[in-house]
C-alpha cells in the first residue's frame, strides 16, 4: 500500500481553510451565547470550551505553509510583500471601511476615532479587537522572510523543529512573564501573542510537505499524542488551554484528511468537498464580512447568538461575498499589473 506524505495537507490546503472558517463561524456564535447568555449549554458550551477559537490558530499554521512554498519557489522581497500586503489590506480596505464609518457614525464619534481604527491605532493601544486578525497576519508576513532565513537553513526536518520548538519556547516564556509581570499588557496581547505559535508549526509542516516527507509511525503517534491534549483545552491558564486546543485540532485536521484520502472517490464527499472549497477560497472575504455584519447586527439589537439571526446574518455575509470577490480581483487585477511594469 502506498504511504500518505505530508503533500496531503499541499493538496487539501483549501479544504482546510474552509474548515477553520466555518470553525471561526461556530465559536464567534458559541462566544454570543455566552456573552449574552443565551442557550449556552451542552454541545454550544462543550465546542466553546474545548475547541474554541482554534480555527484561527489552523487558519495561521496552513498560512504560513502556503508562505513557505512560496517563498521556495520566488524569495523576492519586494514581490513578496508587495503581494502579500496587497492580498489582505485590498479586502480590509474595501470591507472594513464603510462598516467602521457606520460603526463611528452610530456611535457619534468622531473622524481621528475613524482615523485610529481604520489604521489599527485603536487595536494596538486600545484593546479594540475588531479586525485585530488582519493586524496581526499583517505582522506575520513582515516577520515570515526572516523567520524562513533562520528555520529553512536546517539540515534537516529535525532541525527545523528544533528551532520551531525554539521560538515557541522562547513566546510561552515571554507570554508568561507578561502574565506574571504585566497582566493588562497581558490581557490586551495575548490574542495575537500566541497564536505565533500556530504559525511556526507551518513551517514544520511546509517542509516536510515541500520534501514529500513520508507519514512514519512517529508521525501518526505525535497525531494520537495530539488528540491527547482535548482534556486540557478546558484549563483555566489561557496558555495552557490556547496550545491544547490547538494541538488536538491539528492532530484532528490529520485524521479528518485521512478519512477524507479514502473516501474522495465518492459523489458525496466531492460534494461536501466543492462546498468547504468555496468557503477557503473566500475566507478572508467570509471572514471580515461576518465579524462585520455581526457587530452591525448585535449593535442594533438583533443579536446573533439567537439561531434566526444568526442565520440571516451568515446568510448576508455568504450573499455579499461574489461580489465582493469581484472587486477585489478587479482591484488586485489593476495592482497587480502596475507593479509588474513597474519591477520590470
Amino acid at each position: 500500500m502506498k504511504k500518505l506524505t505530508y503533500k496531503i495537507l499541499s493538496d487539501n490546503r483549501t479544504l482546510v481553510m474552509g474548515i477553520a472558517i466555518i470553525s471561526i463561524i461556530l465559536f464567534h456564535f458559541g462566544q454570543d451565547c455566552l456573552r449574552y447568555n443565551y442557550s449556552y449549554d451542552g454541545v454550544i458550551e462543550w465546542y466553546h470550551k474545548f475547541i474554541g477559537s482554534a480555527g484561527v490558530d489552523i487558519f495561521l499554521l496552513i498560512s504560513s505553509f502556503g508562505l513557505y512554498y512560496s517563498f521556495k519557489k520566488n524569495n523576492n522581497l519586494i514581490r513578496f510583500y508587495f503581494k502579500r500586503f496587497t492580498r489582505v489590506l485590498i479586502p480590509y480596505l474595501l470591507i472594513a471601511t464603510p462598516f467602521i464609518i457606520w460603526f463611528c457614525i452610530y456611535k457619534d464619534l468622531s473622524f481621528l476615532h475613524f482615523i485610529k481604527k481604520i489604521t489599527f491605532l485603536n487595536t494596538i493601544f486600545n484593546n479594540d479587537n475588531w479586525y485585530w486578525y488582519i493586524l496581526f497576519i499583517s505582522f506575520c508576513y513582515l516577520i515570515f522572510p526572516f523567520l524562513f532565513d533562520y528555520i529553512d537553513s536546517s539540515r534537516n526536518g529535525d532541525e527545523v523543529i528544533t528551532k520551531v520548538l525554539t521560538l515557541t519556547s522562547v513566546t510561552i516564556v515571554f507570554s508568561l512573564l507578561l502574565f506574571f509581570f504585566h497582566k493588562t499588557l497581558f490581557k490586551s496581547y495575548n490574542i495575537m501573542i500566541l497564536r505565533l505559535i500556530p504559525f511556526y508549526f507551518g513551517f514544520i509542516f511546509g517542509y516536510y510537505s515541500y520534501h514529500n516527507k513520508k507519514f512514519e509511525l512517529r508521525d501518526y503517534f505525535m497525531i494520537l499524542l495530539g488528540l491527547s491534549f482535548l482534556v486540557l483545552s478546558d484549563s483555566k491558564n489561557l496558555i495552557i488551554s490556547r496550545l491544547s486546543a490547538f494541538f488536538f485540532v491539528t492532530s484532528f485536521i490529520f485524521i479528518l484528511l485521512f478519512i477524507i484520502n479514502k473516501i474522495d472517490k465518492y459523489k458525496i464527499s466531492k460534494f461536501f468537498r466543492k462546498i468547504i472549497e468555496w468557503f477557503g477560497k473566500h475566507s478572508l472575504e467570509i471572514y471580515l464580512l461576518h465579524v462585520s455584519i455581526r457587530t452591525l447586527f448585535c449593535n442594533y439589537g438583533l443579536y446573533t447568538c439567537k439561531l434566526v439571526y444568526f442565520l440571516i446574518y451568515i446568510t448576508i455575509a455568504l450573499l455579499l461575498v461574489p461580489l465582493v470577490s469581484f472587486i477585489i480581483d478587479k482591484i488586485q487585477g489593476v495592482l497587480d499589473n502596475r507593479f509588474n511594469s513597474l519591477v520590470k
